[in-house]
């Protein structure tokens, strides 16, 4: 036992990843259909090609959303906040079995509260 600890700190143990064939051979054909839509869509030869142009895309639709954000101030923040607790939130807790469920109403809410199941 002494040994597997010594060897752990040292690096000389390593995980293994356990990789679950069914569910690799899933992610794997998802990849593979993906790769072709982008294929088709970009009317691209390779595969490669295709991953290549909409890497393109993305960072520079990244790069304009980027661009756009740094331009626009921050939201100003309210000059008066609350520093109390939330005293127009009125709350239930219910208790049902080993699940405590809260119950939440606003002055402000449109719909009624569903009725507790619960209780």
């Amino acid at each position: 036992m002494e040994d597997r600890r010594c060897d752990a700190l040292r690096g000389g143990v390593q995980a293994e990843p356990r990789v679950d064939p069914p569910e690799q051979k899933e992610r794997e054909e998802r990849a593979a259909a993906e790769t072709a839509t982008l294929q088709t869509a970009y009317h691209a030869a390779t595969a490669q090609e295709a991953l290549q142009r909409y890497r393109d895309e993305y960072d520079a639709t990244t790069a304009a959303l980027e661009k756009s954000a740094a331009s626009m101030a921050p939201p100003k923040f309210i000059d008066n906040p609350p520093l109390t607790l939330d005293d127009q939130l009125d709350f239930k807790p219910h208790v049902g079995g080993r699940v405590t469920l809260v119950e939440s109403t606003f002055d402000s809410m449109t719909a009624p509260p569903p009725e507790s199941r619960c209780a």
